[in-house]
């Protein structure tokens, strides 16, 4: 038997490594495609390259049964919907305002409704009544003295005083305007006071909606000769005032923006004393609240 030359056998086995090497790349490359696992290392026997990283026999879909899994879509910033609330996520998502309690209502809503104020509610009783609707009101008429005043009113068939009126009717509606006659008192007491007339308003009417009503402005010039009139320390009022309400029994509205100008005085062409509105604004002012019931 002839024997191989070992020159020849070298040769053998030199050429047989370098096929088993590049079949075994082929099938590395072959089995890295389907795991999405591609390497740049050469292997230097196929079965010992696999077995030092059992990821590459998995050769199914990502994520399945251990093996690796997918990056969630929109990348690592991306957010999901429990954190997206509140933050810029997509409409559905965001929080909207709130609606209004404020409605368009027929002069009829105010049948059972109260009006308590000085001189400019007077006004509006004699301009602007608003259906069958009380008016407890006077010139002059303020928070320290609503309770010793003494009105007429249409229900009663004469003159009332305030506990009197409350304790034998049941309205539906209360709205307080009252404060700026007050001004010139110290503002502690004067809050005072007009809580204890809420309170009141409350106790007797317990089942009322109370609608405290801002304080109307004055006009510049009228500013000029009283000089507490100023709208900033009206606006503080207001402000203070509408701390009051909490939007279920008690709502707060403000007419000023419809009849002030932009440095919140009182238009001179609404008014003829700075003060009170004439007759045709009067009117208006029952519209607006007309399109404010809730």
């Amino acid at each position: 038997m002839r024997r191989s030359s070992p020159r020849a056998l070298l040769c053998y086995l030199l050429i047989s490594a370098v096929a088993v090497n590049l079949a075994g790349l082929v099938l590395q490359r072959t089995v890295c495609r389907a795991t999405g696992q591609l390497q740049d290392k050469l292997p230097v026997a196929v079965p010992f390259l696999l077995l030092q990283d059992p990821t590459l026999l998995q050769v199914g879909k990502a994520g399945e049964n251990g093996g690796p899994k997918a990056p969630p879509p929109g990348g690592a910033d991306s957010q999901g919907p429990a954190q997206q609330e509140g933050g810029t996520g997509s409409d559905s998502t965001q929080l909207q305002p709130a609606p209004s309690p404020f409605h368009q209502v027929e002069p009829s809503y105010f049948d059972d409704a109260l009006f308590i104020g000085d001189s400019r509610t007077e006004g509006l009783w004699e301009y602007g009544r608003l259906g069958a609707a009380d008016y407890f009101c006077g010139s002059g008429m303020t928070v320290f003295n609503v309770f010793e005043q003494q009105s007429y009113v249409d229900s009663a068939g004469g003159r009332t005083d305030l506990l009197s009126l409350l304790a034998a009717r049941t309205y539906g509606k209360v709205y307080l305007m009252l404060g700026i006659n007050e001004l010139g008192y110290d503002f502690d007491r004067l809050m005072e006071r007009y809580q204890a007339l809420l309170g009141e308003v409350r106790r007797l009417q317990p089942s009322a909606k109370v609608f405290l009503c801002g304080n109307l402005h004055v006009s510049r010039e009228k500013v000029q000769r009283v000089q507490w009139l100023h709208p900033g320390n009206i606006e503080n009022l207001n402000v203070h005032i509408a701390a009051l309400a909490d939007g279920q029994q008690v709502f707060y509205l403000d007419v000023n923006p419809e009849f002030c100008d932009g440095e919140g005085y009182l238009r001179p062409e609404l008014t003829g004393d700075g003060t009170h509105p004439f007759a045709a604004i009067y009117q208006v002012w029952a519209q607006w609240l007309c399109k404010n019931g809730v």
